[in-house]
């Protein structure tokens, strides 16, 4: 029961996916990936800060099905079917699963640190302005 197709590298331990986008440090990322032996199916799974995570399908006629955002199941194929899901894990890994198996972890590794980074910096931000309002009120 194999589900993906060998990357289209020639390098055995490459990962499945094929295909990374990234623009800028805080712009979006693309990653994916293809299902299927007989019946492909490609998922692309997008993140950004400003739109969240969106995933869509197209299969090799290249119908593509509605974007959805957030966490994604689908089932897919008519004659060779597969579970396709996109979950994101407590600590904010995008991992896809592929007829229960997981094919791809951490999809966003470099947006998921900007993401905790930008908090950090707000909580920071946040924390010193009151400090300072409450030294000006009390006169401490």
């Amino acid at each position: 029961m194999t589900t993906q197709l060998p990357s289209d590298t020639d390098n055995p331990d490459a990962s499945p996916s094929t295909d990374v986008d990234r623009y800028g440090i805080i712009g979006r990322a693309r990653r994916t990936f293809r299902v299927g032996r007989d019946e492909i199916h490609t998922i692309c799974v997008e993140t950004s800060i400003w739109r969240g995570l969106r995933t869509h399908s197209i299969d090799a006629a290249g119908n593509s099905t509605p974007t959805r955002r957030g966490p994604y199941r689908i089932q897919l194929g008519t004659t060779e079917q597969h579970q396709i899901e996109v979950r994101v894990d407590k600590i904010g890994r995008v991992n896809a699963f592929v007829d229960g198996e997981r094919v791809e972890y951490d999809l966003f590794p470099r947006v998921r640190v900007v993401i905790i980074a930008l908090v950090a910096a707000f909580v920071v931000v946040v924390f010193s302005s009151s400090l300072i309002l409450f030294i000006k009120l009390f006169d401490v």
